[in-house]
């Protein structure tokens, strides 16, 4: 009898947390095919085992695994609950079936490569395709691991596997598996960062692996994913991943001290009611400390700021704030770092525990004007007086530059 695996469909979740953050920064509602029950296709007639008993139990269960997918509901029956913990990331950003786009319809998944290197275990990719606008589209291309249990498969990431030949260095609590050569003194400032704040935020010490590879490319084909179409050509500038609760840390940036992800991973997965956390400012201390967002670093962002002032001396910055992603301030995403401002001055004048009263301000910021003006005397009235002041203390030396 097959049990459900414990669910990570929660706030602390790193994962889900990624894919809400990287659709809405792509301007998408993307997640592959929406069937109820699903059934795969072979692509042309593909033979998927030479003895038809293991090619009707294979075929037999990718249905019922897919299934389980799109309704992020994995048994046991289908994927084994220490390998989903380990390789969560693989597992959430499998197809969900949810669209919003309504000009959008699937094709059935297809299996277009089935081998298997010793009678036991296949190796099966997986075609996501459909039309987008009445053009033809490929949404995911996934390679995964089909191993027999009784009368039936479970599936597994190719993390593992496709890792093993990585080289590893030990510092601290730290082991890095990296591509191309390790950065020591980098390397040593992320372990020291990473001690550091986590007796800031009070939290339990606990080993990490870090997985450094030269690209978001090499990052996903080491989990088995070959293509995607909303995870790729984008962000090339920050993408850190921290799953198996908090125990693993993944970054496709070449960068042996990733801080601003490693942040988002520590508050997800290794503090307590993270559902209480105001995602702006939780930005914000990622930004002051990692010292960028989607590529753009503090001071570039204060200078925006200060050009768009220029033909809008009337510009309100409460306004542009509270307007968020639609702020007429592009990026998008600029709300994030006045937040960054904000926090500096907040753990450079009134200390870290002053920040993380900020950060618990409510999923929504319902408490976050009135920790603000407990904090630092700043309000509704003189907040946009207030991030004036803070941009000209920016300057292009800032320490989080």
């Amino acid at each position: 009898m097959s049990r459900s695996l414990p669910s990570r469909r929660r706030i602390t979740s790193r994962t889900v947390f990624l894919g809400v953050m990287l659709a809405h920064l792509l301007g998408v509602g993307f997640s592959p095919p929406a069937f109820a029950e699903p059934r795969v296709v072979r692509n042309l007639g593909l033979e998927i085992s030479e003895d038809s008993t293991t090619a009707v139990a294979l075929e037999t269960s990718l249905n019922g695994f897919l299934a389980e997918t799109y309704a992020r509901e994995y048994s046991d029956r289908y994927v084994d609950p220490a390998h989903y913990r380990q390789n969560e990331f693989f597992f959430e950003n499998l197809p969900t079936g949810v669209s919003r786009r309504a000009t959008t319809s699937f094709n059935e998944p297809a299996i277009v490569r089935s081998y298997s290197p010793n009678e036991r275990d296949y190796y099966v990719t997986l075609n996501f395709s459909g039309t987008r606008d009445g053009v033809p589209s490929l949404f995911q291309l996934v390679e995964l691991k089909a191993v027999p249990v009784s009368d039936h498969f479970r599936f597994y990431c190719l993390f593992d596997e496709r890792t093993a030949g990585l080289e590893m260095e030990t510092i601290g609590d730290v082991t890095f598996y990296h591509e191309g050569a390790l950065d020591l003194e980098k390397a040593r400032e992320f372990v020291e960062f990473k001690t550091q704040f986590t007796k800031l935020t009070r939290s339990e010490p606990a080993p990490m692996q870090y997985y450094k590879f030269r690209s978001l490319q090499s990052l996903l084909e080491a989990h088995g994913i070959l293509f995607d179409a909303a995870k790729c050509n984008f962000l090339c500038n920050d993408l850190g991943i921290t799953y198996n609760e908090g125990q693993t840390f993944v970054t496709g940036m070449n960068n042996e001290c990733y801080i601003r992800d490693f942040i988002h991973g520590h508050f997800f997965d290794r503090m307590d009611n993270a559902d209480r956390m105001y995602r702006p400012f939780r930005e914000g201390m990622a930004i002051y400390y990692g010292g960028t967002w989607g590529g753009v670093r503090l001071p570039e962002m204060t200078q925006r700021f200060r050009e768009e002032m220029l033909p809008r001396p009337g510009i309100d910055f409460l306004e542009e704030f509270r307007k968020g992603r639609k702020s007429s301030v592009r990026p998008h995403f600029s709300y994030f770092f006045m937040s960054a401002l904000f926090c500096r001055e907040v753990i450079e004048e009134h200390g870290f525990e002053q920040a993380m009263k900020l950060v618990y301000s409510g999923s929504d910021g319902e408490d976050f004007f009135a920790n603000l003006d407990d904090v630092m005397n700043v309000n509704e009235s003189n907040f946009h007086d207030t991030i004036v002041r803070l941009m000209e203390e920016t300057t292009p030396d800032d320490r989080t530059q």
